[in-house]
């Protein structure tokens, strides 16, 4: 039973991992140049487009009602000195170190009702209560006059100047206890202002956040320190979603000359096949020019010549485009699908990309 529990704990602490990147990865979309979950450095690596990072420490507390403030202070001072080592003696120029708790109190100072419904926000260090601004100071301790004092070669008040500009701690409320919709409530809500504000999917927010989760989770787990994650395969995930989204193919099925039936069976399959193209922006340019040159060469009009070039032209794609386990005509649906999505959500690949400044031409 204490394996158990242990184990249930691990795993709920890695999706809080997964969560609390999610965030922070909304939070600096427009920056963003990569993120990394089991980061090389912290829990979580941020880098900036301008060559900062953003170091974050990801602690879940199993109970974030009951647990005590000694416990809360002993779980923020063993992440509050990891942050602290990358932020004074990190090579790269480090634009804010981040302490992410699901407890509305991490720091155990404040009188605030931590069973009431709150929202997900950030807080920096000056908006902090003073007790919790000389909790935190206090954490520095003698780490700042036997190391940092002594390396950076500055006065206590510099370092501690320098720690409040770049500090803050980020609430994510999340208690491992509840059920999965309660859990993930607020990250989810949080998605969905996201694709909100930058015009995107609406009413997708849990498949977005789910796949999302499951992304960092994968990336978290990679054996490859190099692999990150960008704002490209990010915004992938909602390219994907958008394909999958149900149409008529009994109408379709007919103008590729695919038995309706083998298309319908192959639409579990489209989304596998096509979340996994190498190079996926690449190829769908690579289908747009294909497709133009196409046109031009055939003197079509580009509306009417959508079919013709998919049945011309499908064989082409076969390669790049290869399931196991699939019949021949089975493999000529799949492909005729991927080819038809991507001629057809053109602009919707485009408009979904343009969000992140990702240029797709």
């Amino acid at each position: 039973m204490v394996d158990n529990q242990r184990a249930h704990k691990t795993k709920a602490g890695f999706t809080f991992q997964d969560l609390a990147a999610i965030i922070l990865f909304i939070d600096n979309f427009d920056e963003l140049k990569s993120i990394k979950a089991e980061g090389n450095h912290e829990d979580i690596d941020v880098e900036l487009i301008d060559g900062s990072w953003i170091y974050a420490q990801a602690k879940m507390i199993s109970d974030p009602i009951n647990s005590t403030p000694k416990y809360r202070r002993r779980r923020m001072s063993e992440s509050f000195t990891s942050l602290c080592n990358n932020l004074f003696q990190s090579t790269n120029p480090v634009s804010n170190i981040v302490y992410v708790s699901n407890c509305k109190d991490p720091v155990g100072e404040e009188e605030t009702t931590t069973n009431s419904v709150y929202p997900i926000y950030p807080l920096r260090f000056d908006q902090l209560a003073e007790k919790t601004q000389s909790r935190i100071e206090k954490m520095l301790g003698k780490k700042i006059e036997k190391d940092y004092l002594r390396k950076e070669n500055k006065t206590k008040e510099e370092v501690l100047n320098s720690l409040e500009k770049v500090f803050g701690i980020q609430i994510i409320p999340f208690d491992p206890r509840y059920s999965y919709d309660d859990k993930f409530h607020s990250v989810q809500n949080y998605v969905e202002n996201f694709l909100i504000n930058r015009n995107l999917m609406r009413n997708t927010s849990l498949s977005i956040m789910r796949n999302w989760h499951d992304l960092f989770r994968e990336n978290s787990e990679s054996y490859s320190k190099d692999k990150v994650l960008t704002k490209k395969d990010l915004l992938w995930v909602i390219v994907v979603i958008e394909f999958n989204q149900p149409f008529s193919t009994d109408t379709i099925a007919s103008k590729l000359n695919i038995d309706s039936a083998i298309m319908d069976e192959m639409n579990d399959r489209f989304k596998e096949v096509f979340d996994y193209i190498s190079e996926r922006l690449e190829f769908c340019a690579r289908i747009w020019a294909d497709k133009e040159e196409y046109v031009e060469d055939s003197l079509m009009s580009s509306s009417s010549s959508i079919y013709d070039f998919i049945n011309n032209s499908w064989q082409n794609y076969l390669k790049l485009l290869q399931v196991d386990n699939v019949s021949g005509e089975e493999q000529e649906a799949l492909v005729k699908m991927v080819l038809y999505r991507i001629l057809t959500k053109k602009s919707t690949i485009k408009n979904i990309m343009r969000t992140g400044n990702i240029d797709v031409d």
